[in-house]
């Protein structure tokens, strides 16, 4: 058996605590390898205005360039319309053994946030989930959310022994905006392709 994990994102940008959660995620060995998933129209965040796709996909294969057991997809942005999480899981499961094991990885908020999903239940009966702790939410509260998901849909819930940097896009792309340094932010390649194209400077495509 195969356990891929699964981390979704925008990606914009691919920053530090992004490759220090998939570095936490492999160093676990929770799962055998890793696929990035670069976000397409993801139905909760349909008014914030994101990077051009081929920008997002290209500074996450930039941040992960030398980690052989990690992918990035681009699956969710060749597809019309909003990207479900169901609507992923069961494209990739058909690419799959059966044999393998589709691990989703989240930070702790999306305990709360999931039984809101579409089809929560059949995301859950097909997939196990990787729980990364994030601030602001405490690991006993986190527990007993994963337990009441283990009660309500028997899911699959396995918590990542690292704590992860409170470090957002957001505030990357407000600091580059700012004329800020974002060298210690961001991977080496990413800033370079960053600089290049002035990508939070202006719109353009790639």
């Amino acid at each position: 058996m195969t356990r891929i994990g699964l981390i979704g994102g925008s990606f914009d940008p691919f920053h530090n605590g992004h490759r220090q959660l998939v570095e936490a995620v492999l160093e676990s060995q929770l799962v055998d390898r890793v696929i990035l998933m670069v976000a397409g129209q993801q139905p909760h965040k349909t008014r914030i205005k994101v990077s051009a796709a081929g920008y997002r996909y290209e500074m996450a294969l930039r941040g992960v360039a030398d980690l052989a057991s990690v992918e990035v997809s681009d699956l969710e942005i060749n597809r019309s319309g909003r990207s479900f999480t169901i609507d992923t899981v069961t494209t990739l499961q058909k690419t799959l053994q059966i044999s393998d094991e589709l691990v989703l990885i989240y930070g702790s908020d999306v305990l709360f946030d999931l039984p809101s999903w579409r089809s929560p239940d059949q995301i859950l009966a097909r997939c196990r989930l990787l729980i990364a702790i994030r601030g602001g939410i405490d690991r006993q509260v986190a527990d007993r959310q994963a337990d009441w998901l283990r009660e309500t849909y028997h899911a699959r819930i396995d918590f990542l022994d690292a704590q992860m940097p409170e470090l957002s896009a957001t505030q990357v792309r407000e600091t580059i905006v700012a004329g800020g340094n974002h060298d210690d932010l961001v991977p080496e390649r990413v800033a370079a392709l960053i600089n290049k194209h002035d990508i939070y400077g202006y719109d353009d495509e790639l």
